[in-house]
């Protein structure tokens, strides 16, 4: 009989500690109470290994894909999708305008963010925005009025 708990397997007789066989080479300096409180420190939920999780910050494109989607009443992944839908065309057309005359958004960086081929931004980019000319237009007919 010891005066000293161990982690193993142990058979606790009043505050003295019965070692078996194998045991007696794995002696703690703990006594029972002392284990106990350290069951009950593990078992406390703030010392269990949480999840980590990823906060996405919105950048410009990701929040102007949103606007786009929730404007044409499509979801992200529609849009992200290959679907050839004529709504669908049409968002990808506007926001390959938009980010590219309005943001500023470089060609691979717009392909990017669409999962798309830098060729097929070019496309969406030659094809005629009359809503993104008129609103630029607008902006510089502003523009003129102030000065």
């Amino acid at each position: 009989m010891k005066n000293h708990l161990k982690v193993s397997q142990h058979k606790v007789v009043g505050e003295q500690y019965v070692v078996s066989g194998e045991d007696k080479n794995l002696s703690s300096p703990f006594t029972p109470y002392e284990i106990n409180i350290l069951k009950h420190i593990c078992t406390n939920p703030i010392f269990k290994k949480k999840k980590s999780f990823i906060v996405e910050k919105p950048t410009p494109l990701k929040s102007l894909l949103i606007n786009i989607c929730s404007h044409y009443d499509i979801t992200e992944n529609d849009f992200l999708s290959h679907k050839k839908e004529v709504v669908v065309m049409k968002a990808k057309k506007e926001f390959c305008h938009y980010a590219k005359k309005i943001n500023k958004a470089s060609v691979t960086q717009i392909a990017k963010m669409m999962n798309k081929d830098y060729s097929t931004v070019c496309w969406y980019l030659k094809q005629p925005s009359p809503e993104i000319d008129k609103l630029l237009q607008s902006f510089n007919n502003s523009e003129d009025n102030i000065l």
